[in-house]
């Protein structure tokens, strides 16, 4: 940065956050570890964790951005890699060396992507060698253990068999054989608003049958949008909770205001309900997490409706830098939302079960038949919700807390925030956890202004490329868990450069940190007050 301005540059490093003592969005402390040099930075990568070998896998979504010397630098051939914490905030990362089958797929970004135990799968979005293309129909599957990618139907999927981007999926572990995928919002036309997808129908996947249903819901559900974030926690009641939380639909400005809003959708009913508070702080390019008990930790962001910004979708109006410009409202990007009491809060609680006791407004939901019996359930759907996982799981990130225990028992204790007392229970468990909240922090740029320690993280990308930012990882069972890896690699900041019309969707960012030693801490600032 030269006096006062803003200067871009590279990210390669990941971020960890420490999930087994308490924090607030003042104290926690973030660290950071950095790529490999044949791990590509990517825009908006997508994050997998595999639960048997506890290790992430990225690079099989996004796009190099043409920022800077992005577009040239790192040489070779794209191929998939792979990241193992080791219980004390970093890790170790590794080739795949699987670019002739990434090769022959293309480059699928923005895809509505999520994960369970061991196999992940991703619909719809863009293939970036397509420039300026609709969204494509294609549905991927990556077989963890065997490291295979396949090509699948998505027949059956709501719009033009998959052709969706820039929406979410769930994985919902409680119900079905093998858990089953929700999908929800998106685009199905980049060049028009109006091509939001409704919310008054999600998608339901069927990972053991490979079968698709559309599921009709009730209530209130959100308007269409994009660039939103979700995240899913299972009740003490064996209901399971979706949430959903701001976005926009592509244009700047006082428009993408009634967007701050937060939706609930609750399974087996599939209705609806929408949390009461006023709109004000409109964010997209921003993650969810449940991170145990009651609690989804939200990261980062952007403001649509940041002073300056032009409200016109249509057209070219270069990069609006004003969206990254305006303060957080949220200390360093960070803040708690609680499910039981549907209220935001600052304050982490580490040792929380896996369950959460669900809000009144859910309670009434079930307590009202009118409301609970859902009349239009798909026969198909009803058939997955009659087999449940709540007394035994089939969490996808659960077991990584035992698969590391013996190490993390040992390096936990060094790795803690400043001032933040440790709870009796992750104090006294020896199952430390490491949770997956692998985030946008893996690949791209950053956005410095050093001014008052601001950090904003960001990347940018052509018209013709496409971005997708993938559903955080399901960290509604971590309790204790010792650290977050947010995706879509880990969660930090997430925001979004935008260059011409609002289809350039929001990328994922990189928190810019030098990388440091295991066990010291490094902070990004994103405080709110700060120009």
């Amino acid at each position: 940065m030269d006096d006062g301005s803003i200067s871009y540059n590279f990210s390669t490093t990941i971020l960890s956050i420490d999930l087994s003592q308490d924090w607030t969005n003042s104290s926690v402390t973030i660290q950071s570890t950095p790529k490999i040099a044949s791990c590509w930075d990517l825009c908006d990568p997508t994050i997998w964790y595999h639960e048997q070998e506890g290790i992430l896998y990225t690079g099989f979504g996004g796009w190099r951005s043409d920022l800077a010397l992005n577009a040239t630098v790192d040489g070779g051939d794209r191929s998939m890699c792979t990241f193992r914490p080791n219980g004390a905030g970093s890790g170790a990362w590794e080739d795949l060396d699987n670019s002739a089958e990434l090769g022959s797929i293309g480059e699928p970004s923005q895809t509505l992507n999520a994960f369970s135990p061991d196999t992940a799968f991703a619909v719809g979005g863009y293939n970036v060698d397509n420039a300026g293309g609709l969204p494509t129909a294609e549905m991927f599957q990556f077989d963890m253990a065997l490291k295979t990618i396949t090509n699948i139907s998505a027949v059956g999927y709501e719009f033009d068999e998959g052709a969706v981007a820039v929406g979410r999926m769930e994985y919902v572990p409680s119900f079905g054989p093998q858990g089953i995928f929700v999908a929800m919002g998106g685009t199905y036309n980049p060049n028009s608003n109006e091509s939001m997808v409704s919310f008054e129908t999600v998608s339901v996947f069927d990972p053991t049958a490979q079968k698709w249903w559309n599921q009709t819901t009730t209530g209130s559900p959100p308007a269409g949008r994009i660039d939103f974030c979700t995240a899913g926690v299972n009740s003490t009641s064996a209901t399971y909770e979706i949430f959903v939380h701001g976005g926009w639909a592509g244009t700047f400005g006082a428009p993408s205001v009634p967007f701050d809003t937060i939706h609930i959708l609750t399974l087996p009913a599939f209705h609806w309900i929408q949390v009461s508070y006023t709109a004000t702080s409109p964010r997209t390019g921003f993650t969810c997490n449940a991170v145990g008990g009651s609690q989804i930790l939200t990261i980062g962001g952007s403001d649509p409706n940041a002073p300056g910004v032009f409200q016109n979708m249509n057209g070219s109006y270069g990069f609006q830098e004003q969206i990254y410009q305006t303060a957080d409202p949220n200390l360093q990007g960070l803040a708690i939302f609680d499910m039981s009491q549907l209220a935001w809060g600052s304050q982490y609680t580490a040792g929380l079960p896996s369950n959460y006791e669900q809000s009144d407004a859910i309670k009434a939901v079930y307590a009202d038949p009118q409301l609970s019996n859902n009349p239009n359930i798909d026969p198909g759907v009803a058939a997955l919700l009659s087999v449940t996982h709540f007394a035994s799981g089939l969490f996808p990130i659960t077991r990584l807390l035992n698969y590391m225990s013996d190490s993390l028992t040992a390096q936990t204790g060094t790795n803690s925030s400043a001032g933040a007392p440790q709870s009796p229970s992750a104090s006294t468990s020896k199952h430390a956890s490491i949770g997956a909240i692998a985030g946008g922090i893996v690949g791209g740029l950053v956005v410095f202004a050093l001014v008052l320690g601001l950090i904003l993280v960001l990347l940018k990308r052509r018209r013709r490329n496409r971005a997708v930012e993938l559903p955080a990882p399901d960290a509604s069972s971590y309790p204790g868990s010792p650290y977050v890896y947010d995706k879509d690699g880990i969660k930090v900041s997430e925001l979004y450069q935008h260059r011409g019309t609002w289809n350039e969707s929001p990328i994922e960012m990189d928190a810019q940190l030098q990388p440091s030693e295991i066990g010291e801490g490094e902070r990004i600032e994103l405080s709110a007050g700060q120009s």
